[in-house]
């Protein structure tokens, strides 16, 4: 009801103003951010940093701390390819990781200009744990963020020498701050 209510004030507003000053859906559509974004006519290289703090919570830690960092480098409507290494510290397991994902840091569409980062991934880690040695595993996952925060969903297994697997499951959420530059 307030729908239709709502629908039939628009009408009576758009009828009783002057035909000159009728908004024009097409153009307002055209100039919105949202449209702009990919519209860059500018085709240069950009260049995208990304470090970031945060915690990972689920298998196999529980609870763990992370500091992650990424560098991307994209061109407007043609590719977008991000390098990352972290580390992690947690009560089961800890270490070095690298990434490589398609994706990165770009302008992102909202009310206040700013950037987000976004990207799918492959993961490499090695991880020491303190029952079963050291272990090397895979992983998948998306991330994204948009301006401080931003959220990862990772799933994967890491296997030690000795043929003990550890799963990875788990979602990460973050801090930081991202830096782009034209090239």
């Amino acid at each position: 009801m307030r729908a239709q209510l709502l629908a039939l004030l628009l009408l009576v507003i758009a009828g009783a103003a002057p035909a000159d000053e009728l908004i024009d859906l097409r153009a307002w559509h055209e100039g919105h951010p949202v449209s702009r974004v990919d519209e860059d006519s500018d085709h240069r290289f950009r260049l995208g940093l990304y470090p970031r703090i945060g915690a990972a919570l689920g298998v196999p830690n529980g609870v763990a701390g992370l500091f992650q960092c990424s560098l991307s480098i994209n061109r407007p409507r043609r590719y977008s390819l991000y390098l990352g290494a972290g580390y992690e510290y947690g009560p089961a397991v800890k270490g070095p990781n690298i990434t490589i994902g398609w994706g990165g840091v770009r302008a992102a569409p909202a009310r206040v200009p700013q950037r987000g980062f976004s990207g799918a991934f492959l993961r490499y880690r090695r991880w020491d744990s303190d029952s079963h040695g050291e272990h090397h595993g895979l992983s998948v996952g998306v991330e994204s963020g948009i301006g401080a925060f931003g959220a990862t969903l990772e799933i994967g297994a890491a296997r030690s020498s000795a043929n003990h697997w550890i799963p990875v499951a788990r979602l990460m959420v973050t801090i930081g701050h991202s830096w782009l530059w034209k090239l």
